[in-house]
């Protein structure tokens, strides 16, 4: 029995390490080759958002030990900064190579070169020139371009009557409305598509009265898709995504699986994930958090072509830096992309 007992628990010691080690593999190999079309399946989303900078080592440092240990090769979106001043408007991709790059031997990368809070800085020129300069300079190290996050918020461009809160940019505001916001998704699919590269879209859903909401209903998600983005999108992306904070509709609880298969039914060849999940109005409580992320990573509606995704907004700062203690988000983290 303890020669027994002793085998199984050096069976059960080594498999971590072999779990581990396959991703390693998967990383070293990864890293070597991006010549895949697609990302594997499920996609293990995470976010690193712009509230830190992967430009300081630093941070950087930090970011790859965290994602480079977990156990299974996740997809990292990385949002890139606003800055700049007058004819320079934004961080040049430049200054984001070196980071890029160091994240993309240990992970996918998913590029979120202008953030739906950044928008309505652009003018459609200056959007465009940003675009060029992201795709041209880092296309080595991206696999998936996100052409539009949050594309049918309302707080995209400046037109509406009732100013949005916060809303300020490090240069003057453009003028913009509805049609600069999908000339701009267009022009970014367009200079991806060009590239030769993955181009997906983030869709918002906050349910108007349902939720904490000043979207109107032709901000629904199903309805803006449907009217604004055109046929060519419609057919060629290769993702649309889904971005929803529920804890600004804690008293509704939406069918999302019909939800998904509506969008489906737009968008009949794209590949289908949640595309932001987090927390908006404040930070949960531990044991809130942690149910929420459970509920994020665990969601499988049926529906074709579904890769999971999940992208939680906030692992940049919830679970950067490394804490593989048992019970530390990052551990729950890990353990909810390893079940997707």
């Amino acid at each position: 029995m303890k020669k027994q007992c002793l085998l199984i628990l050096s069976l059960i010691a080594l498999t971590p390490f072999v779990v581990r080690s396959d991703a390693q593999n998967s990383r070293a190999k990864h890293a070597q080759d991006r010549s895949s079309p697609s990302i594997p399946t499920p996609i293990h989303g995470v976010t690193v958002a712009d509230d830190k900078d992967i430009r300081t080592e630093k941070y950087l440092n930090e970011v790859i030990e965290s994602v480079g240990n977990l156990t299974v090769v996740p997809t990292v979106r990385l949002t890139y900064k606003l800055e700049g001043a007058g004819t320079d408007k934004g961080a040049k991709a430049a200054t984001y190579v070196a980071a890029t790059k160091a994240i993309s031997k240990k992970a996918y990368v998913f590029a979120e070169v202008i953030d739906s809070a950044y928008e309505f800085c652009f003018s459609v020129a200056d959007h465009q020139a940003r675009w060029n300069d992201y795709v041209s300079t880092l296309g080595d190290y991206v696999d998936i371009w996100e052409v539009g996050n949050e594309i049918n918020g309302n707080w995209l461009d400046n037109s509406d009557p009732v100013p949005i809160k916060g809303q300020k940019c490090p240069w003057k505001i453009p003028n913009t409305t509805n049609k600069d916001v999908i000339a701009k998704m267009i022009n970014a699919y367009h200079i991806v598509k060009k590239a030769g590269k993955t181009a997906a879209l983030t869709l918002y859903y906050e349910p108007n009265p349902a939720c904490t909401t000043s979207m109107g209903q032709e901000y629904d998600p199903v309805a803006w898709g449907a009217q604004n983005i055109p046929s060519d999108m419609k057919d060629g992306l290769d993702y649309v995504l889904l971005s929803y904070y529920r804890d600004k509709c804690l008293n509704f609880k939406p069918d999302l699986s019909a939800l998904f298969t509506q969008i489906h039914k737009i968008f009949p060849n794209a590949k289908l994930g949640m595309g932001e999940w987090g927390y908006s109005v404040g930070k949960p409580d531990k044991p809130k958090l942690i149910e929420l992320l459970n509920e994020g990573y665990s969601f499988h509606p049926d529906v074709p072509n579904w890769i999971g995704g999940v992208f939680f907004w906030e692992f940049g700062t919830d679970a950067v830096p490394y804490d593989p203690k048992p019970g530390s988000i990052w551990s729950v983290i890990d353990t909810d992309l390893s079940k997707q």
